[in-house]
């Protein structure tokens, strides 16, 4: 069923699931696709306001001012070409969310869309595109490297006191796939 605004209930199990991108309804009427999809794009659009609105307090410049915004609007979703042909490049699958994302901005250039909190530092990070990931692949995540396998930059003291059970303690892995960087004001 359509409402005027163009959202669509569906009704399962007597539940309400609002759509906001005119989704699709499968045959049985029981699954919407968009839903999730739009709700991380709202996430993303409240990121985006939270960022202009307090990027004093994140130690960014403004970004309207040095219009990183304005540049950031302009930006195109990659198509589902690009990430079928980014994923065939790597051999992976990427998850749903990633492409959700991608699809709604390739990359984010100098708009800080990542704010983060590292152990008690306030840290922003800048989304790749695809073509940059490409690239920063090329160099830095194109091998399997320890992070021992470089004692000038790394004691074994430091990798000690890095060491996390859940993370393998590789500076590079071909597994890994890049795609934010870290953007000092």
């Amino acid at each position: 069923m359509k409402t005027k605004t163009g959202h669509i209930l569906v009704t399962k199990y007597y539940k309400k699931c609002r759509c906001y991108d005119n989704g699709k309804i499968t045959k049985d009427n029981r699954i919407i696709r968009g839903c999730k999809k739009m709700k991380l794009i709202d996430n993303i659009k409240k990121i985006e306001t939270y960022i202009c609105e307090n990027f004093q307090e994140l130690d960014l410049d403004d970004p309207m001012e040095e219009e990183y915004f304005q540049e950031y609007e302009s930006i195109d979703g990659a198509s589902e070409h690009d990430l079928l042909k980014f994923e065939e490049a790597f051999s992976i699958h990427l998850p749903k969310d990633f492409k959700t994302l991608y699809q709604y901005k390739n990359g984010s250039k100098f708009m800080c869309i990542l704010p983060s909190m590292i152990r008690t530092s306030d840290m922003c990070f800048c989304l790749m595109s695809l073509e940059e990931i490409k690239k920063c692949k090329t160099y830095f995540q194109n091998k399997n490297a320890l992070l021992s396998d470089f004692p000038e930059y790394f004691s074994p003291q430091d990798i000690d006191n890095m060491r996390d059970n859940r993370i393998k303690p590789y500076l590079f892995n071909k597994r890994w796939i890049p795609f934010a960087q870290y953007v000092v004001s």
